[in-house]
This record gives structure tokens, sequence and C-alpha cells, in this order.
């Protein structure tokens, strides 16, 4: 099955190409004004009490300002077009994906949606259009050297090639420092998120003050990338001022002091024009280099979280409990050939050792994370073969790690399913022990200072309303209510579903079908 990569929208596309046409037609109209000032200044220059020259020069002076400052509004709202448009591609595409898909850190996926996503905006909005109209204006002031002072034609050539070169070389060095200036951004921003969070997330000191290393070596080596930049982004950007000057000491050893002194001033003007038109020029080159980096980054970003193709048509079947088969099973490093089997409906007891991979093996089943070999079967079907969404709805976790949101106990029953009756919510909260007012109990960010009882209830409630075919059980908060646990594997019409239930030791609770130690 051959899969289409999605990609960032295309710049010349509906009312962009439309805006994009006038931003280039304003550009060229201001290269026209400057080149028309060149001759109403060189008439002033020559019979300086002449009155219209004058009032068309200030006249051509106030439109070339008012022209400016459409064109970089226009440049704007065209570059703000399709930062939207790029931004819903990206979030649509990056958060559809299926978990194994999806970037790492929390951080990673704000950088490429805010940061790397910007970094397009200068050149579709003024790069472009500026490349363009520049490149049209240098052009015209060869040609209007050529006609009225042919000697400077050849100075004004040689500058151009000298900055074509300048830029040349310093493409590869700009392109190289912007990758990675992007790749640190990405993971500064990664880890920061992740310190952020550590205090509900992070159950260690020593993970967190990885993680703080992290931030203080990535922050270091950004910063270090950032001062590097500046050489060549410089050098890229203001090398003009240099030829300029250089070009003026090639036309005063050129003239051979035969330059006519009504010929100075329009000179220095076309001159000063040429070179502000180069200048504008290689900043709309380095407007371009920057945009191929970030959209480079963003089409893998894209092209990494593209669905697998799925080889085969097989679903699960909802609301009806899982038959379990793990067939030769391996995650290198952590555990090897694990097989076992267990019918729909039995209730499995999962134990090991803190660090024996337990908690691993439950993020395996709803695909978070890949086994190194070996297979899972549900229902007589591989999960390799199962759409994610459909493997969401079928299987549901709840670890440590399940995270509750601000608002009630109520809205977060509800999260992602406002269609649920609420007769439905209350008559199975009833039976775990919340009564219609506790669920109307307000709810702090990440779920903080809740009762650890009432927050498993409420992640309890949350999965069995979804009618899931596979329960997995893996909070160690969930071991201290041990007669909620006899409930829910007891009654088999509270949870039809098969149910694992992860812990250091075998359990002793009864009703246990099946034991798989992990060693």
């Amino acid at each position: 099955m051959t899969l289409h990569s999605q990609r960032l929208p295309a710049i010349f596309v509906a009312s962009r190409r439309v805006w994009l046409v006038v931003l280039v037609t304003l550009g060229l109209c201001q290269a026209g004004l400057a080149i028309a000032s060149i001759w109403l200044l060189q008439s002033l220059w020559d019979n300086p009490l002449l009155t219209q020259p004058l009032l068309l020069l200030l006249t051509l002076t106030v439109a070339l300002f008012f022209l400016q400052l459409g064109q970089h509004r226009i440049a704007e709202q065209v570059a703000q077009h399709y930062l939207v448009d790029a931004r819903e591609v990206l979030y649509s595409h990056l958060m559809s994906a299926s978990n194994d898909r999806l970037p790492a850190r929390l951080g990673v996926a704000m950088n490429r949606l805010i940061t790397d996503s910007n970094s397009l905006k200068n050149w579709v909005g003024r790069g472009i259009a500026s490349a363009i109209c520049q490149t049209c204006a240098l052009l015209a002031y060869l040609v209007v050297c050529a006609i009225y002072w042919p000697k400077m034609l050849f100075i004004l050539c040689l500058m151009t090639a000298l900055s074509i070169i300048i830029t040349l070389m310093c493409r590869i060095k700009i392109t190289t420092l912007t990758l990675a200036i992007r790749q640190l951004r990405g993971r500064l921003s990664g880890h920061l998120c992740e310190r952020s969070f550590a205090p509900h997330t992070v159950l260690n000191i020593a993970q967190l003050g990885k993680e703080t290393r992290h931030v203080s070596k990535n922050s270091q080596r950004l910063g270090d990338a950032m001062v590097a930049l500046t050489v060549p982004g410089s050098c890229l950007k203001y090398h003009s001022l240099v030829l300029s000057q250089l070009a003026f000491i090639l036309a005063i050893f050129n003239s051979d002091g035969q330059l006519d002194k009504n010929q100075l001033l329009p000179i220095l003007l076309l001159f000063g024009l040429f070179f502000a038109t180069l200048s504008s020029l290689n900043r709309a080159s380095f407007d371009y280099f920057v945009f191929a980096v970030a959209k480079q980054r963003l089409n893998i970003a894209l092209a990494k979280a593209d669905k697998m193709p799925i080889q085969k048509t097989n679903k699960l079947t909802r609301y009806v409990p899982l038959a379990v088969k793990l067939k030769q099973l391996s995650y290198t490093g952590v555990f090897e050939n694990l097989n076992y089997s267990a019918t729909a409906g039995q209730r499995i007891n999962i134990y090991g050792a803190s660090g024996s991979g337990k908690s691993l093996l439950c993020a395996l089943f709803n695909k978070q994370l890949s086994p190194s070999s070996g297979q899972i079967v549900l229902a007589g079907r591989r999960i390799d073969w199962l759409q994610p969404r459909r493997l969401q709805l079928c299987v549901q976790l709840i670890s440590q790690h399940s995270q509750l949101f601000k608002g009630t106990l109520l809205s977060n029953i509800r999260y992602a399913n406002q269609r649920i009756p609420l007769t439905t919510i209350t008559a199975l909260a009833a039976q775990l022990g919340i009564n219609n007012s506790e669920l109307m109990q307000p709810v702090n960010e990440l779920g903080r200072h809740l009762p650890s009882g009432l927050r498993i209830r409420t992640l309890l409630i949350r999965a069995l309303i979804k009618q899931p075919g596979l329960l997995i059980l893996d909070d160690p908060s969930l071991l201290q209510e041990t007669a909620l646990l006899q409930q829910l594997l007891s009654d088999h019409e509270l949870v039809s579903a098969t149910i694992i239930l992860c812990q250091q030791q075998q359990s002793t609770l009864s009703n246990i079908d099946q034991y798989w130690p992990i060693d």
C-alpha cells in the first residue's frame, strides 16, 4: 500500500496567490518610482529653480513611503494566513498519529507548532515578493547604468558577482547552524516541558536531576550556536555595505578625474539605490535559508507521524471481552520470549520485581511502544494489524501517569465523550462508591490535592464508561483499595472486560484466573 505523506500547504494557492501578485506589483512600482527619482534629481541638479520637478520628487517620496507601508502590511497578512494553514496541518496530522509515532516529548511538539512554523513566516510574507522585486530592480538599475553611465556598468556587475559568491559561501554555514539551532530548540523545549511537569510525572529525584542537567546543557549549546550564526548571518546581510564602499572607490579611479560634477549626484543616488536593493535581496536570501531548514524539519516530522499502512482490515469488536495472547514477546534489555494466553473475560495478575518491565508490557498493549520481537494478539488479531483509534477504544490503561484535568469529577469522566447520559454515569459512580454531589467536586490541574481513592475511582469510571474489552490496572495506589479491587475482579456485570492487574508480588486476592510472572 502506497502512502502519500502529508506535507506543508502550498504557498501559491487561493487568495495568497493574488496577494503575492499584489506585493510584487507594489515592489515593482517602488522600483519604478526610485528610477524616476534619479531623472528628477538630475533635472533639479541642472536647474535647482525648477518648481515642477521638485514637487514631483516630493510626491514620489511620499508615494514611496505609503507603498512601503502597504507592502509591509500585506506581507504580514499573507504570512499569517499561511502560518494558520501550516499550523492547522501540523496540529491535525501530528495529533492524529498513533502513540508510537508522536513526538517523544510534549515540548518538541510545541516547538514545532510554534517556533519552527513561525520560521516560515518571513520568507512567505516578505521574502518571496522582495526577492522578485529586488531582482527586477537590480536589472533595471543595471540597464539605466548601461544607458547613461556605461563606464560604471562593469563596477556594478562586479559587485553583483561578488555578492552572489559571498551569499553562496555563507549559505552552507547558515543552513548548518540554523538546522542545529532548530534541533537544539526542540530538545530544550522538550526538557523544559518535562522539567515543568516533573513533580507530577517523574517519581524519582534522579530523573528530575537528569532533566535539569539536560536543560542546562542544551541551553548552553543553543547559546553557542546562536552566537556562531551571527558571523555568517551578518556577513550575508551587511556585506553590501562593504561592496558599496569598494564600488565608490573603483568609480573614482575609473573616472580618471573626468567625471562631470553634474553627473555625480545621480550616480551616487543610483549606487545608493543599487546597494540598498542588493542588501534587501541578501536579507531575503537569509529568510529563504531559514525557511528551507524549518520546512525540511516540519516535513520530516509530518512524514514520521504518517499513519502506518493497515496490514489487515481486521477490527476489534467493541463492548466484548478480549482474549489475550503473548507469542515470543521480547523487549531488548527488559524481558525475553514471554508466552502467555488467556481467554476472554479472565482476570490476570502480572507480577515481578521493580524494573522487571511490567509497566513497559502494559504500554505495549495499546501500542504506546513497540516490541523488539514477538507478537501481542487480542481476540485472534495481532495488534500491529489494528487501527490505533479502535485499539484505544477497546483497551483502557490506568497507570500512575493517568491524569485528571481541571474541572470537576463529572467533566473528567466525560472527557472526550460529552454525549454519555448522566444517568449512566451516576449509576456506575454509585456502584464504585461516588455519590451525585461528589461528581461535582472541583478538580485542580493534574488532579492535585484530590484524595487517592477518589482519583482512582474517577479514572476507573472514565475507563469503564467506554465499555472496553481489556482493562489494564497499573496504578500502585489502586493496590491500597483492596475492597475496590476485589469488587472489580469478582463482579463480571460491573466489569465484563478481561482484566490485567500489575503488582510487584503475586496477588492474594480471590478470583484471579491466571498469574503471569515476569523475571
